[in-house]
């Protein structure tokens, strides 16, 4: 046996291919930056509409963990989408793709919400009635399944296409 060459025993050298390199970099970095400008749209937009007021994306985000305390817990779909974010940076589709799934049946809580009493002080005895959603709920329903479609979309990309040699 010559010096030059692998003995048929040794295991074959995996190469690792580099981070930022071929489609599922840049796929991974559109499908982020979707999902948060339609995550950050619908922060500024009227989310939820009350008899007596109406409250923007970004007021839902401060006090929507506070739902708890009525029976509401779309609020929680926020970790999984923002751990479906992380994810899909690290292109881990099957991953993303299934939290961003868990995000989205937990953000559809919200519809139970719906002709609910929502007390504004302490003693319940100032309240006003929920009454629909506005197109700021639609925004955020849309910035979760960006990532989910999105990942999909990169995944079915990165397996269908060629593999381009690195010589």
């Amino acid at each position: 046996m010559s010096e030059n060459t692998v003995p048929p025993s040794a295991p074959p050298t995996k190469t690792k291919r580099p981070f930022f390199s071929g489609v599922g970099c840049w796929g991974s970095l559109a499908v982020i930056f979707v999902s948060l400008i339609l995550y950050v749209i619908a922060c500024a937009l009227p989310t939820m509409v009350f008899d007596k007021q109406t409250w923007r994306g970004y007021e839902v985000l401060l006090g929507g963990w506070m739902g708890v305390f009525l029976g509401q817990f779309a609020w929680f779909a926020h970790f999984f989408w923002w751990l479906a974010l992380v994810l899909a940076f690290f292109r881990r589709w099957f991953l993303t793709i299934a939290l961003t799934a868990l995000a989205f049946f937990i953000a559809l809580d919200a519809f139970s919400f719906v002709g609910k009493t929502v007390p504004l002080d302490e003693a319940f005895v100032n309240t006003m009635i929920f009454k629909s959603y506005d197109v700021g709920f639609y925004f955020w329903l849309a910035s979760i399944l960006a990532v989910g479609i999105g990942a999909l979309a990169v995944w079915v990309i990165e397996r269908v296409a060629p593999k381009r040699s690195t010589r």
